[in-house]
C-alpha cells in the first residue's frame, strides 16, 4: 500500500544539515511517509547519510549531471507516490515531533484545502538564535485577494513550509533565478485554495 506522504528533498552538499532534516523525519509521531532524495551534489556525502538512515523509506536519485535549482525541486516532486506532498529543503527541518501530524490533521479535516502552509522557526546558525515566524491574518487576506503582494513581501516563507496535493497541476518555474517561490505561489493562490496552519 502506497504512503500517505512523499517528503520530497532535493539535496545538495552539507551533509551534517541534511542529517539533522533526516533525524527530525526519524522523530516525527505520524510515521506513513516515504523519503524521496533528488541528490545533486558533485560527491556521495549525502547517499552515505542516506545509508545511516535504513528504518526511513529513502528512495535515492543521484543527478548526473546536477539539475540546478528549481529543477531539482521539480524532480524531487516528480518521484512521489503518496496524495500529499511535503517539500523540504536539505537544510531545514522539522522542528516538533508532531509537524506531519498536525499537516495528516488538517488535510483530513479542510478536504477542500489543496495547499497548507505553517509558521516557521528561523534559526541563524551564525549568532545560534531564532524566533518563531507566524503570520499576520491581515496579511493572509490580502495575499488572497491580492497574490502579487507576496512580491513585496513573501509572507508564506521557504517552499519547506508547503503541503500539498501531489496531483496539482503546477510546477516552480526553472526558468527563473529569483523570486521562484513568490512566482509560484501566487499561481498556486490564484487557481487552488490555499490555508495557513498556525502551529
Amino acid at each position: 500500500m502506497s504512503p500517505k506522504v512523499s517528503i520530497c528533498i532535493p539535496a545538495y552538499r552539507e551533509a551534517a544539515k541534511f542529517a539533522k532534516l533526516l533525524d527530525s523525519l526519524s522523530a516525527q509521531d505520524f510515521r506513513d511517509f516515504e523519503v524521496i532524495v533528488s541528490d545533486d551534489s558533485p560527491d556521495d556525502a549525502v547517499k552515505i547519510v542516506c545509508e545511516a538512515y535504513p528504518k526511513l523509506n529513502i528512495h535515492y536519485f543521484r543527478n548526473i549531471p546536477s539539475k540546478g535549482s528549481p529543477a531539482n525541486w521539480n524532480y524531487a516532486i516528480s518521484k512521489a507516490t503518496a496524495p500529499w506532498v511535503k517539500l523540504m529543503h536539505h537544510d531545514d527541518f522539522f522542528y516538533h515531533e508532531s509537524s506531519l501530524s498536525n499537516f495528516m490533521i488538517a488535510a483530513e479535516t479542510k478536504p477542500e484545502i489543496d495547499y497548507f502552509f505553517c509558521d516557521s522557526f528561523i534559526f541563524n546558525s551564525n549568532s545560534n538564535q531564532g524566533y518563531v515566524y507566524s503570520v499576520d491574518q491581515k496579511l493572509l487576506k490580502r495575499i488572497s485577494e491580492q497574490p502579487a503582494y507576496l512580491f513585496h513581501k513573501n509572507i508564506i516563507g521557504s517552499p519547506s513550509v508547503g503541503f500539498f496535493r501531489r496531483n496539482l497541476m503546477i510546477q516552480f518555474d526553472e526558468k527563473l533565478i529569483w523570486l521562484v517561490d513568490v512566482e509560484f505561489y501566487c499561481r498556486l493562490l490564484n487557481t487552488y485554495k490555499v490555508a495557513h496552519i498556525s502551529k
